[in-house]
């Protein structure tokens, strides 16, 4: 019996029961001990954006704030991080190597701010070539020979290009503001380079303003685009074969090109800056002008697609349209470009309800839909030619059931009752008669000409065709271009 018990006992300490709840309690009393140290809110508490950007950069996160004269380095750091680190930079420690070039600086920018442009350009131009880094390397790696931040050539770089500027020596500026984008890409002095930029553009290409649909005429559909431009204002011709040698403020040779390209660093170099969209519809607008409709569908697809918040995004979505139809070639050709404009209509009506331009839009896809039942026509008139009347039966359905207020109605059902098919409604009985095969031939009976095709006319009165749509304020800025910028935003050493 003793034995009988102690065996009992034995089995009870060793249950696996027990040792679950006995290591149960064990953690329970871990977690407690934990708690009661460090708190609850501490261990829910999200990392500091310092702790998370020195995981990030690999750098202590002080290097970037204010701090006395304490160095701040940024040649580890790249993209919008290092352009607003050196924004809140105000001080630098210069190295001993660099404390002649760094009083250079000095001597040009005290000349540049008394005016003094054409001394200044010479200063910062001889600051700019000593200090020149890129080598020509035939093998290397990119990330080891990535050139460190040079802060003296930088600024050196942009007011070269500030002197030459003031002194109306634009496409030198030009050249020197995309000089600096390319070398530093997040450079504190982006806005005011672009700004430039931006001016110069406008000057060469002649533009006084965006497109509007005001100067935009209406599409005709039945034969395709023809030559008469969309736009009743005319671009400024920029290319000709005579070199430009008398005028320092244009370039040498085509002055659109240099213009076109300048504003294409702008909205690709900084496209979350406030002049991205501007840039984008300038050119637009230059194409759209200069009459070539593939480049300004191009570039309005852009304003539609990456810049939704974009003040210019309705005119993208109605200009964008026209541009479209104009380069449709009639119903011999490819229908995409047609469908696409229908598309880009439709979407313009839903996404814009209070739009001025609606009662035009609407026209405009009643011409499509009449566009489109003339290629089903065309296709019925193609068919017959190769005495498929089963295809022709087709076209002609398709029609009444697409397109039944169409002016190709009419001939479809009158084409449909000479070959025995009665069209009563939506109901549409097909006689026994009629060839199952396309090698038979069609009954006597049936081979009647095709009614001619009556011609489309705008049936709508004299004072819609002559309405003049209100036109959107342009948003240019209207200082003049020889107004010096202000340094507000810049840093200098």
């Amino acid at each position: 019996m003793p034995r009988t018990i102690q065996h009992t006992s034995r089995l009870t300490s060793n249950s696996p029961v027990r040792g679950i709840v006995r290591d149960s309690g064990r953690l329970c009393a871990l977690l407690a001990s934990v708690l009661f140290l460090t708190g609850c809110q501490t261990m829910w508490t999200p990392p500091s954006p310092r702790s998370w950007l020195a995981k990030m950069t690999g750098r202590d996160a002080s290097a970037l704030t204010s701090d006395g004269d304490k160095p701040r380095s940024v040649d580890d750091i790249v993209g919008p991080m290092q352009r607003e680190a050196m924004k809140r930079s105000t001080s630098r420690e210069i190295a001993p190597k660099d404390e002649k070039d760094h009083a250079a600086l000095k001597v040009a920018q005290k000349q540049f701010d008394d005016g003094e442009y054409a001394l200044a350009s010479k200063g910062f131009s001889t600051i700019v070539r000593k200090r020149k880094t890129s080598k020509f390397q035939l093998f290397g790696d990119s990330a080891k020979d990535r050139p460190t931040y040079d802060p003296i050539r930088e600024e050196a770089v942009f007011y070269l290009a500030e002197s030459q500027f003031m002194q109306k020596t634009l496409a030198d500026a030009a050249s020197n503001y995309q000089l600096l984008i390319k070398d530093y890409p997040s450079t504190r002095f982006m806005d005011e380079s672009t700004r430039r930029l931006f001016e110069i553009s406008r000057t060469w290409l002649g533009v006084d303003g965006f497109a509007t649909t005001e100067e935009i005429r209406q599409v005709n559909l039945e034969n395709g685009a023809d030559s008469q431009p969309l736009s009743s204002k005319k671009a400024t011709k920029g290319f000709s074969l005579i070199p430009n040698l008398s005028d320092s403020s244009r370039p040498v040779f085509d002055q659109n090109g240099h213009a076109l390209k300048a504003l294409k660093t702008i909205w690709l170099s900084d496209p979350s800056g406030p002049l991205a969209d501007d840039a984008l519809m300038l050119a637009a607008t230059h194409y759209v002008r200069n009459e070539e409709y593939r480049e300004a569908d191009r570039l309005f697809t852009i304003l539609r697609e990456q810049f939704s918040k974009s003040p210019h995004l309705q005119n993208a979505f109605v200009l964008g349209s026209h541009v479209k139809l104009m380069s449709y070639q009639g119903a011999a050709y490819d229908e995409q470009l047609l469908l696409d404009a229908k598309e880009l209509k439709e979407q313009t009506l839903r996404l814009f309800r209070d739009l001025p331009e609606g009662d035009r839009v609407r026209r405009e896809l009643k011409a499509i839909n009449e566009a489109e039942a003339r290629r089903e026509w065309e296709l019925a008139v193609f068919y017959e030619k190769k005495r498929k009347p089963q295809a022709v039966r087709i076209s002609c359905q398709e029609i009444l059931a697409k397109y039944p207020e169409s002016a190709f109605a009419a001939p479809a059902r009158a084409k449909l009752a000479a070959m025995g098919i009665t069209v009563g409604g939506d109901a549409q009985t097909e006689p026994t008669t009629i060839p199952m095969s396309p090698t038979q031939e069609l009954p006597v009976e049936s081979r009647q000409p095709f009614q001619q095709i009556p011609e489309i006319r705008d049936r709508l009165p004299d004072s819609q065709d002559q309405q003049v749509f209100p036109s959107r304020k342009p948003i240019f800025d209207d200082d003049p271009i020889t107004e010096a910028t202000s340094d507000v935003g810049r840093t200098r050493l």
